[in-house]
């Protein structure tokens, strides 16, 4: 009671509803990053939850990356478990997206039927600058599916293919692309089995390339010829 003896009134207590519980639970770390793309963010992250995407998320963010009024301009979504299925479920969205210029998919598990869907974007996509699919598992096959896309791709201007399981024979394929691509300007191949022939065969294709200004070949796994 005050001191005058009357009743203390406190506030009224807003019940808790279901919906409103709901609502919370709904509050993932995907479904939050595309409400702040929707809000006018360009940055969608999901790099720093770590986010293991899911079957069904997929067409979440794919339908989201359609939205022609979004401004997104990066896309981060290394270690988010993006297998070859989940790609291809991205494939057409980031094959008609017109905003996005930089791509972070590493840490994945692309392997080479991933990295072929992303040769198959690349032939497509007009926008994309910059791609990272280091550490994904990615051999010769994935390697020679980058590579004839990067022959016809004119807007690519970096590619980060490090910590992978990319060869000599890979190293020739992508030594033929760089013979004709005029727009990449770095690349990197660090981490790979990429051996003297290898080295060789990119030396040679640089010699007919005038737009790459800067390829990483350092620190190649055992078994490499190259010398550290």
């Amino acid at each position: 009671k005050a001191s005058d003896g009357a009743p203390i009134s406190s506030a009224p207590s807003v019940p808790v509803t279901t919906a409103h519980r709901s609502k919370e639970l709904a509050a993932t770390p995907l479904s939050s990053a595309l409400q702040r793309a929707r809000q006018g963010g360009s940055t969608l992250d999901l790099s720093h939850w770590s986010v293991r995407l899911k079957e069904a998320d997929w067409a979440t963010l794919s339908n989201c990356l359609l939205e022609f009024d979004l401004k997104l301009t990066a896309v981060f979504l290394n270690s988010s478990d993006i297998g070859a299925k989940a790609a291809t479920a991205l494939s057409k969205a980031l094959s008609e997206n017109a905003t996005v210029t930089k791509l972070d998919l590493s840490a994945n598990q692309l392997n080479d039927p991933g990295a072929g869907v992303l040769g198959q974007i690349l032939v497509k996509n007009s926008t994309l600058r910059h791609l990272d699919v280091e550490n994904n598992g990615i051999g010769h096959t994935g390697g020679v599916a980058l590579a004839e896309a990067l022959a016809v791709n004119t807007t690519l201007e970096s590619l980060h293919l490090s910590d992978n399981s990319l060869t000599d024979a890979s190293a020739g394929s992508l030594g033929t692309a760089l013979s004709t691509n005029r727009s990449l300007r770095t690349l990197w191949l660090d981490g790979n089995t990429i051996g003297v022939k290898g080295a060789q065969a990119l030396s040679a294709a640089l010699g007919r390339n005038t737009t790459l200004h800067t390829l990483h070949i350092a620190s190649p796994k055992p078994g490499s010829t190259i010398q550290r």
